[in-house]
């Protein structure tokens, strides 16, 4: 029963210290962050649905001069361990504009290691080609490489279909033309009675 107990100190030990000093190792030597889309040159549209991709690389490193008394770790000792891999750390998600540095739109916090976000741009973000999304988790962060559009939702159409329009148009002038020649002998030969 003492045995159990020493291990379970043990292990709420390793968990409420050791691995958060690993987590803080790993993140702040070998923890990076790139976002892989929208990574410049694309067009969003306002009320449409863009996905947001990201890599995280979650590196080794080498653990020096760590003294724990009963943690199994003695001074001096240089191990490569691998960080931590967990179920959920969260990163965040950025609409940035590069010429305005104060313009900071939150899209989302979601899960690290989903790797990509559904977002649908929403309407009230203005016109622009300026735009750059930032993801940023634990002290690390990336932004797209260059900027990208976002646009209204308005409808662009060839010059085919303009062109048709047009003339669809003219036809319709022309049939009001002759309905409202027909309207007006209609009404002069009523004025005749």
């Amino acid at each position: 029963m003492a045995r159990l107990r020493w291990y379970m100190k043990k292990t709420l030990f390793s968990l409420l210290v050791l691995v958060p000093l690993l987590i803080t190792n790993a993140q702040s030597n070998n923890f990076s962050l790139s976002v892989t889309a929208p990574n410049g040159g694309e067009t969003l549209v306002a009320g449409q649905k863009a996905t947001i991709s990201w890599k995280a690389q979650i590196g080794y490193y080498e653990e020096k001069d760590l003294y724990v008394q009963r943690g199994g770790f003695s001074p001096n000792s240089s191990q490569s361990l691998l960080a931590p891999y967990f179920l959920y750390a969260p990163v965040n998600i950025y609409l940035v504009r590069q010429s305005d540095p104060s313009y900071i739109y939150n899209i989302a916090t979601i899960n690290l290691y989903d790797s990509r976000y559904a977002w649908v741009v929403p309407t009230s973000i203005p016109n622009g080609i300026d735009y750059k999304i930032r993801i940023s988790a634990n002290g690390a962060s990336d932004d797209s490489n260059s900027t990208f559009s976002i646009q209204s939702s308005v409808c662009y159409l060839s010059r085919e279909v303009v062109q048709k329009m047009r003339e669809r148009l003219q036809q319709m002038e022309s049939t009001m033309a002759q309905l409202q020649a027909q309207m007006n002998q209609l009404r002069a030969a009523l004025n005749e009675l």
